[in-house]
């Protein structure tokens, strides 16, 4: 697919005219010619031209709106998709300009769909009639997953199953969300039956029969346990929908969970690179390749370290989601014997290891290290050492490891010691080479104190493409289904065996095990543990397992946890851990949402306060159904009593 994407902008541009706001009275009109998608050809470019809407099309990580969402989730922020911490400061309102964009994109993609599936008809009688039912299925499971998308941010909405005249739009208003519901499922349902199971060569990226099922168990888990806006008790009709289509993904074979074959240990950690890129685990994903004109920026601008080139490790994970890991026997942090709040990080389920880029713990003594360089001795004063950070090769001096330490403030206000302002390296001759340490001291490091190892792509640093990256961002991935068919099961309260098979499948492979293997271990779960510790097992699952895929703020609402777990500050690491006391033990309650009994009565300018904050946060009930954008009210689309509630 990818290797016909160039011709798409020059086709669309010449044929398909008035590429404007959807309803904002400028829908697409009809192609300027009369015999466009008459043919095979122009069939395909037209599909093509579909893709593009699965999420924002441009270069950036920060223009993914399904990455962009990290900042309403109780995992991770990034300081750049500023446009979300609306929602997270209680300013969300409906001239909020992400609400636009998102309502924008997706109902663009929707009018995109509409047009080349009854343009389409036209070639019809001229096109082998599989590969004619195939591509206009692909369209029709990519309109599915634009009003999913749209349905499930803000309920009732403007719904149209065919391409209107122009005049048609303003009278067009708001259907129930379960009108829409049930034309995506019926979608679905129709569509998958003209669609393979997988493709091979050029046609890798495509809409498959287990994607068509994914959008499918997507919409019907939203939809099972949120209804008008409101958390609800899941509907067991839409719980069932969840497990059959999952099931069929399941049951299929055509997708399994990624091992890598050349580290399987750090498999979890591998997927996430171009070692996993296109395995069997991705079911649907946003696609790049450099080469072919379509690049992105993503490793530069969201996760790599500071320390390497044009890099801002701006996408960061939020001392919340340090804390969710289980020790290596299971337990949370809450109930672990081992945990200790001086020395976090040691102990921890191997998810941990190949998801964060933990910091240096300080001791509470001083030393000081003294080095001999090229400009004579260099004394460095810090604290005694408790527990290493991460480490990373440099990327432009392979004799250098640099260790993660991030011990200054947000924007280089200093507050650590020498020590922590260096890496260095010594020779064969005993020279000690001193290095910058930018983590901590770059304007750009990390504001919570911690990075990420997902999709930080070293190949494309030492390639010199750190900003033209053709790594692939997943949007749906096999081990969200396996977790999703468990949770349906779980809450119909049928077959838990099968449920605790399906979580111990994810969970072995993070621990680097086949499931014989795993289902051996102390942290293995199974149906004796009952619904109600199963359910808090499979929640907090979801958040450790897909945390920075955009997953989370949607499990936060449907479970009715947002509020408590949006409403506290974004925060990161404490300033110097051998402070913490051993009462502060983080608190992780049946949804996976921690609290920390150290920011209780704490204000953000207390010198107590964590080394790394970012901002406060007042998430509102209401905000769970996002305002219908004010342009809809500006043009006469709708009258004022069509807003949701609360705005």
């Amino acid at each position: 697919m990818r290797k016909q994407i160039i011709l798409i902008s020059i086709l669309i541009i010449s044929s398909f005219t008035r590429c404007t706001d959807y309803l904002d009275k400028q829908p697409l009109a009809s192609p300027s010619s009369e015999t466009f998608l008459s043919n095979e050809t122009e069939v395909l470019l037209g599909v093509e031209s579909c893709y593009q809407y699965l999420d924002q099309r441009y270069k950036r990580w920060y223009d993914s709106f399904q990455r962009g969402l990290v900042n309403l989730e109780d995992a991770g922020m990034t300081r750049i998709n500023p446009e979300y911490n609306n929602f997270r400061q209680g300013n969300a309102d409906p001239q909020y300009g992400i609400v636009r964009s998102y309502y924008q994109l997706f109902y663009k993609g929707v009018a995109r769909c509409h047009i080349t599936i009854e343009g389409m008809e036209k070639a019809k009688d001229e096109m082998d009639t599989h590969l004619w039912n195939r591509l206009r299925s692909e369209a029709r499971i990519i309109r599915a997953w634009c009003y999913y998308n749209l349905v499930c941010k803000f309920g009732d909405i403007p719904f149209t199953t065919t391409q209107l005249e122009m005049a048609d739009y303003a009278d067009l208003q708001r259907t129930p969300e379960d009108e829409v519901y049930e034309y995506i499922l019926n979608e679905i349902e129709d569509a998958a039956q003209y669609l393979p199971d997988s493709y091979t060569g050029d046609d890798m990226g495509r809409i498959t029969k287990g994607a068509a099922y994914a959008v499918g168990a997507k919409a019907a888990v939203y939809r099972a346990f949120f209804h008008n806006g409101q958390a609800i008790t899941p509907d067991e009709n839409y719980l069932n929908k969840v497990v059959e289509y999952t099931q069929k993904i399941i049951d299929s074979g055509a997708h399994e969970l990624f091992y890598s074959p050349t580290d399987p240990k750090n498999s979890y950690k591998k997927l996430f690179t171009y070692e996993g890129e296109n395995s069997k685990e991705v079911i649907l994903q946003k696609e790049f390749n450099f080469g072919e004109g379509s690049g992105t920026e993503f490793c530069t601008t969201a996760t790599a370290s500071s320390s390497f080139p044009n890099s801002f490790g701006a996408v960061t994970p939020q001392e919340y989601l340090v804390a969710s890991y289980e020790d290596t026997l299971g337990n949370t942090v809450d109930q672990s014997p081992y945990y200790d709040p001086k020395d976090p990080f040691a102990g921890r389920e191997p998810r941990f290891y190949q998801t964060i880029v933990w910091p240096r713990v300080e001791g509470d003594q001083d030393i000081e290290v003294e080095l001999t360089t090229h400009n004579g001795v260099k004394i460095l004063k810090g604290y005694n050492e408790v527990y290493h950070g991460a480490e990373f090769s440099d990327i432009l001096d392979p004799n250098l490891t640099r260790e993660f330490k991030t011990l200054n403030a947000i924007w280089g206000n200093k507050v650590g010691k020498d020590y922590d302002y260096w890496n260095w390296y010594t020779d064969n001759e005993g020279i000690s080479h001193l290095y910058d340490n930018r983590d901590a001291t770059s304007p750009f490091a990390t504001f919570t104190g911690y990075l990420t190892w997902k999709y930080w792509s070293f190949e494309d640093f030492f390639e010199g493409n750190e900003r033209n990256s053709s790594l692939n961002l997943m949007l749906i991935r096999f081990a969200d289904i396996l977790l999703l068919n468990a949770e349906a099961r779980i809450e119909l309260g049928t077959d838990l065996a099968k449920a605790a098979e399906y979580i111990n499948m994810v969970r072995a492979r993070g621990w680097g095990m086949n499931l014989n293997e795993y289902l051996n271990h102390p942290s293995a779960v199974s149906a004796a543990m009952g619904q109600d510790s199963l359910r808090a097992k499979v929640r907090r699952e979801r958040k450790i397992e897909l945390c920075f895929e955009g997953t989370r703020y949607e499990d936060l609402k449907r479970y009715g946890a947002a509020v408590k777990a949006l409403s506290g500050h974004v925060v990161g690491r404490p300033k110097f851990f051998h402070l913490e006391a051993d009462t502060h033990i983080p608190q992780i309650d049946e949804n996976g949402v921690v609290s920390l009994l150290w920011l209780e009565g704490l204000s953000g300018s207390d010198v107590k306060f964590p080394n790394r904050w970012h901002s406060f946060s007042d998430y509102k009930e209401h905000y769970n159904r996002w305002p219908i954008p004010q342009t809809e009210f500006d043009n006469g689309n709708m009258s004022e009593e069509d807003q949701n509630p609360g705005y």
